[in-house]
């Protein structure tokens, strides 16, 4: 799509004159009118501050919108009554013909991402995902998701079915990423991830690497990474660095060139004494008491 200067944008929305310091900060425009199985409309980096709307603010719209909160609080309101505050991360899918308001809280200023699309191939979404017309989710961290948007936003629009199908496809791909994060059932792409995250684990033993900061490089949060790990592994992402950091001190024990403090420091662990107690409570025996069992001579125990 192309990206259009947001100087061609008034600070009006739903019909209410915006505060100063407000308005569209990027703005996407698809000028294609041909829809096929679908295609994506427009797409906008807005900043609010706060007011509050009237419900004559509702709006139905004629497409698929996605808004997604990047900073500050908002709110959601719908023509059912139902009223939502909206914190950073979270995400509101809402399907054609449906009427509802999303905007700044009035003691807030609120920055979001709004996405427009609509097609066949998007209205089985209506029927599957979006029986309630709207969909409400949480999406962290907020800079990887935010970032796939503006992917999705500024690819480049070529002539032809084939861009046009990958360009739905990738839109699809992320509605379907959407549709799962943090949920218990997960997503196809659970097992890829547990895997990546078992390699980084094991890569380079002395790395210090949270499971925070492991989340953030795999682009999911920490709850969702912790819960799906211990679905595939059994435990958690730090009780599996754990045992893999000790089976690798067996296998060095057992070479026989290293003492203990030697083993210890080549695998990251703060003291000698950290590892020990470490080393007891995966294999059930002190290095000590582990050396002794190992065949052939052992002279570095110390």
């Amino acid at each position: 799509m192309k990206e259009v200067t947001k100087k061609n944008h008034p600070r009006i929305a739903n019909g209410l004159r915006l505060p100063p310091g407000t308005g569209i900060l990027r703005h996407w425009v698809n000028y294609s009118g041909h829809i096929g199985l679908g295609r994506i409309i427009e797409a906008c980096l807005y900043r609010g501050e706060g007011y509050d709307a009237p419900p004559r603010a509702l709006r139905k719209h004629p497409n698929f919108t996605l808004c997604y909160t990047l900073d500050g609080h908002g709110v959601y309101r719908d023509a059912s009554g139902r009223s939502q505050h909206l914190a950073p991360g979270d995400v509101v899918l809402t399907a054609p013909g449906f009427a509802y308001w999303t905007g700044p809280r009035a003691d807030s200023v609120w920055t979001e991402f709004d996405l427009k699309f609509d097609g066949p191939l998007f209205d089985l979404w209506r029927e599957h995902a979006l029986s309630d017309r709207v969909l409400f989710r949480h999406c962290k961290p907020m800079d990887v998701w935010q970032r796939k948007l503006e992917e999705i936003a500024s690819a480049p629009r070529h002539p032809g079915r084939r861009a046009q199908l990958k360009e739905v496809i990738q839109l699809q791909d992320f509605l379907f990423q959407v549709l799962f994060v943090d949920q218990a059932a997960g997503d196809p792409s659970d097992d890829r991830l547990v895997s990546r995250a078992c390699t980084l684990l094991g890569a380079v033993p002395s790395r210090q690497i949270s499971v925070s900061r492991l989340a953030r490089e795999l682009g999911c949060s920490y709850a969702y990474l912790n819960r799906q790990f211990v679905r595939e592994m059994g435990m958690p992402p730090v009780r599996y660095r754990i045992s893999r950091l000790i089976e690798q001190a067996c296998r060095l024990m057992a070479e026989g060139q290293l003492t203990d403090k030697e083993i210890a420091d080549q695998l990251g662990f703060s003291s000698p004494a950290y590892f020990s107690r470490r080393f007891r409570l995966v294999t059930g025996a002190s290095p000590r008491a582990y050396r002794r069992i190992l065949p052939g001579p052992q002279k570095h125990e110390a």
